[in-house]
């Protein structure tokens, strides 16, 4: 239905969820006469010892699936569903404001383009194994019935 990059909150505030906005989004012709209007700013991602990239998104229809899911901690969709991608469970950085968890594609489409303050990182998660702890993304996936 439509294409466009992810834009979200910046690091001091102004929302908490990201949205996907077309790439020529239509805006008002006047301006907002408010000091603290919220700031939409450009969204990158980037993988553990791997460049920061853009991050792209797209919203599409799904024909006669009925149920879109994101199942989190797994890489295999249940009994019935089927698979749209896998991913890995990532957030805004634990040191700016508190974002919602997506399941970016573990493949996404990388660009060199980083103009970006904030980018997601993945939400790590912290277990014990014996004496050692280490730390494990998140698997997950996103599946529709």
């Amino acid at each position: 239905m439509s294409d466009g990059i992810v834009v979200g909150p910046q690091k001091n505030g102004g929302g908490s969820n990201f949205i996907c906005l077309l790439k020529l989004p239509k805006t008002e012709t006047s301006s907002p006469d408010q000091i603290n209007a919220a700031v939409l700013q450009n969204t990158s991602f980037e993988f553990p010892k791997e460049p920061r990239s853009r991050l792209y998104c797209s919203t599409c229809r799904l024909g006669a699936r009925g149920t879109a899911q994101t199942f989190i901690g797994t890489s295999a969709c249940p009994n019935d569903w089927d698979l749209i991608y896998e991913g890995v469970l990532m957030s805004g950085a634990k040191d700016s404001i508190s974002t919602t968890f997506i399941c970016l594609d573990k493949d996404p489409v990388i660009d060199t383009d980083t103009t970006s303050s904030s980018p997601l990182v993945p939400d790590w998660a912290t277990i014990t194994d014996g004496q050692a702890k280490k730390k494990l993304l998140f698997s997950c996936v996103v599946c529709t019935k």
